[in-house]
C-alpha cells in the first residue's frame, strides 16, 4: 500500500469501526444483564404479589412464567436495541470515512505540491516555490523546501556570475 491517502482512510476508518465494535459489544452486555436484572424484579415483584394476593385465580403464577423468560416484547426490545447498534454503527462508520477523506486529502495535497514543485526544481527550474498556508510540520517542510529554492537560486546567481 503506497498511497499516503488510502492508509489515512483505512486508518480512521479501521479505528472506528474497532472504536463501534467495542462499545455495541458493551452496550448489548450491560442492557442485557440490566434488562435480566430488571425482569428479575418485576418477577419477585410478582411473587410478593402473589403471595398476597392468595393466588387469586393464578394471575400469578402465569405472570411469574411470563416474566421468567425473555417474551416476545422483551425479545423486541433487545432486537431494537441491537438494530439501533448496527444503525448507529453503519452512520458513526460512513461519517468516519467522510471525515478520513477530507482529512486525508488536507494532508495528502500539499505533499503532493510539494512533490512536484521538487520535481521541478530538480529539473533545473530554480523559480519554482511552494504556496505554504499551514503552520504546522507541513507548511514548516513547505518554507525550508522555499528556502532551499532561494539558497539554489542565489548559489546559481553567484555562479554565473564568477
Amino acid at each position: 500500500m503506497r498511497s499516503l491517502t488510502l492508509k489515512l482512510i483505512i486508518s480512521f476508518v479501521s479505528v472506528a469501526a474497532l472504536s463501534i465494535a467495542v462499545l455495541a459489544v458493551v452496550i448489548n452486555r450491560a442492557a442485557s444483564i440490566e434488562f435480566t436484572s430488571y425482569l428479575e424484579l418485576i418477577g419477585r415483584m410478582q411473587g410478593m404479589m402473589e403471595g398476597m394476593m392468595g393466588g387469586m385465580m393464578g394471575y400469578g403464577r402465569n405472570m411469574m412464567g411470563m416474566m421468567g423468560a425473555l417474551g416476545e416484547p422483551e425479545q423486541k426490545f433487545l432486537g431494537n436495541l441491537r438494530s439501533s447498534l448496527v444503525w448507529t454503527g453503519i452512520a458513526t462508520i460512513g461519517l468516519a470515512l467522510v471525515t478520513a477523506i477530507l482529512l486525508a486529502r488536507q494532508i495528502v495535497l500539499p505533499l503532493r505540491r510539494l512533490t512536484a514543485a521538487t520535481r521541478e526544481l530538480a529539473a533545473g527550474n530554480l523559480k519554482q516555490r511552494v504556496e505554504v498556508t499551514s503552520h504546522d510540520e507541513i507548511g514548516e517542510v513547505g518554507r525550508a523546501f522555499n528556502s532551499m529554492a532561494d539558497k539554489l537560486a542565489r548559489n546559481e546567481e553567484l555562479r554565473r556570475n564568477m
